[in-house]
């Protein structure tokens, strides 16, 4: 049986810890178990020789840890950038929109096709301040902008 011991940390510590969280499920010892690198099974502290990735395309790169959010359909949905793929509900995918369009169906049940970078805010880790993904991206001035 876990031997817990309380301890008293600021709000800025409490923060990044609830920054860092990558699902619903974990709590904050498991955070700080996973942040610190030491194993469930011994407590020994792991060798981390495998350097996890961000996940890129031509515009943006997002940390690993990063942890997106959005509103669909009045339910809400939350994810996580693990070793370069979007984490969200058990599947990973490749891109914001595959992982939105994963989450959003018809009302007939059929898959859609969206645009997901509309969709997701993001909170990379270390910030307090929600993002929306589609501001990350670079912008082309057409026309009609300036209309």
């Amino acid at each position: 049986m876990a031997r817990y011991e309380s301890i008293k940390i600021d709000i800025d510590v409490y923060k990044a810890i609830v920054a860092a969280k990558l699902s619903f499920s974990e709590t904050p010892n498991d955070i700080l178990r996973r942040l610190l690198n030491i194993d469930s099974d011994d407590l020994k502290l792991k060798n981390n020789t495998k350097s996890l990735r961000p996940w890129k395309n031509n515009e943006i790169s997002l940390p690993h840890g990063t942890i997106f959010k959005t509103i669909y359909n009045n339910k809400e949905y939350e994810g996580s950038i693990i070793d370069g793929e979007w984490s969200l509900n058990g599947s990973k995918f490749s891109s914001p929109s595959a992982a939105i369009s994963a989450i959003a169906k018809t009302k007939s049940g059929k898959a859609t096709n969206l645009n997901g970078w509309k969709y997701w805010k993001i909170l990379t880790p270390g910030s307090s301040e929600w993002k929306d993904l589609d501001a990350l991206r670079s912008r082309t001035v057409t026309l009609e902008d300036l209309d």
